[in-house]
């Protein structure tokens, strides 16, 4: 419990059948990446770490994604975007719940 519970990419609970992280480095942070997150948590309830209750998708941070020109990006299902945009990530994941369902 010790270990698992002092390094950050362990986890206690399953992860979703699909990830989205959010990198928060600089040039994400002040291109954006704080809105991304509170329009994903305005409209799942989700904050970092949190898995939605179907089990479709879970929300993580990154410090950096080391992709800064194209900020703020996001890594959906481990393929990085860049531009992302909130309404676009809202919408990628609402995409993973509805397809799931």
């Amino acid at each position: 419990f010790g270990v698992a519970t002092f390094y950050h990419l362990f986890t206690l609970t399953p992860p979703g059948r699909h990830s989205c992280v959010v990198c928060t480095g600089t040039a994400c942070h002040i291109r954006g990446a704080d809105k991304i997150l509170c329009a994903i948590e305005s409209a799942f309830s989700l904050q970092p770490g949190d898995t939605t209750p179907d089990g479709a998708a879970t929300l993580n941070i990154a410090r950096c994604l080391s992709f800064c020109g194209p900020a703020p990006v996001v890594e959906f299902d481990a393929v990085a975007h860049g531009n992302v945009t909130p309404d676009a990530a809202v919408d990628q994941i609402r995409g993973w719940i509805n397809h799931d369902a």
